[in-house]
């Protein structure tokens, strides 16, 4: 193997070793609780608990009484040939008529529909990738727990061989054999490590949780893995579909985008 190669899988080694260390006062957590974490504290679903907030304002808005504040206007005109000053004031009390508050007001509940749809479409769609990525960082430590393990005996092996091929028992291709096994455990936990901490990095982005560490499950072998509940077939597919919150979002979406024209016809 050339020293090239041994040395930069070592620098690798190293970077990545010190990127995936996990902190010293690591917070290990639930699904359940990192589930509660994300539904609460993830930046795209307070962004869309934010839209409703203002969605719910404009409906307070738009339930005010139909006379708007009244308001005074004053106007001043001097002659050209004379020094008289003719000054006139109006007195003006808005009123709406002809349906437009209630216009208005349908147009509100339209929006807060939408928003509120859109905020449960977020929620599903970071908890959908919180429960990925939690699995994805359970699969990821197991792999690199494994790779560890099996580049250490690997490495063991290869004294051995080194140890033999000293007294003639084995030839230099048996030790190349051995180098090569152990460059190949090397490659795949370094490649595992990287993997772990992308993983580990986008669960604490999802929950919010700079210090969050997943806690695993009682026994690593057998997760326990919950039984589906209705065997998915097509039926059950395009139902799961046409009430899917995105597309139930964009409806109402629609919707809001439908009384908004009608109140700009009113």
């Amino acid at each position: 193997m050339p020293r090239t190669f041994h040395r930069w899988t070592a620098r690798v080694a190293l970077l990545v070793a010190s990127l995936a260390a996990r902190p010293a006062v690591a917070a290990q957590v639930t699904l359940a609780e990192a589930i509660e974490r994300a539904s609460r504290s993830a930046l795209a679903v307070v962004e869309a608990r934010g839209g409703v907030g203002a969605a719910e304002s404009t409906r307070v808005k738009a339930r005010l009484a139909p006379i708007e504040n009244p308001y005074v206007e004053v106007q001043l005109d001097r002659g050209r040939t004379t020094r008289d000053v003719a000054v006139q004031s109006f007195l003006a009390l808005p009123v709406e008529v002809a349906g437009q508050r209630g216009a208005r007001m349908a147009e509100a509940d339209r929006l807060v529909d939408w928003r509120r749809l859109s905020l449960a479409e977020t929620q599903g769609r970071i908890l959908g990738e919180l429960v990925a990525t939690w699995g994805a960082t359970l699969v990821g430590d197991a792999r690199v727990r494994r790779a560890m393990a099996a580049e250490e005996d690997a490495r063991s092996q290869l004294r051995q061989i080194e140890a033999r091929l000293a007294v003639g028992d084995v030839t230099l291709f048996e030790k190349a054999l051995a180098e090569a096994e152990v460059a190949r455990w090397g490659q795949l936990r370094t490649e595992w490590q990287l993997q772990l901490v992308r993983a580990r990095g986008l669960l604490r982005q999802l929950t919010a949780s700079p210090d969050l560490e997943p806690q695993p499950p009682p026994d690593p072998e057998r997760p326990d893995a919950p039984a589906p509940r209705q065997v998915l077939d097509a039926g059950v597919l395009a139902e799961a579909t046409e009430r899917a919150p995105a597309l139930v979002a964009l409806r109402r979406e629609r919707d809001y985008w439908g009384a908004f024209a009608r109140r700009a016809r009113v």
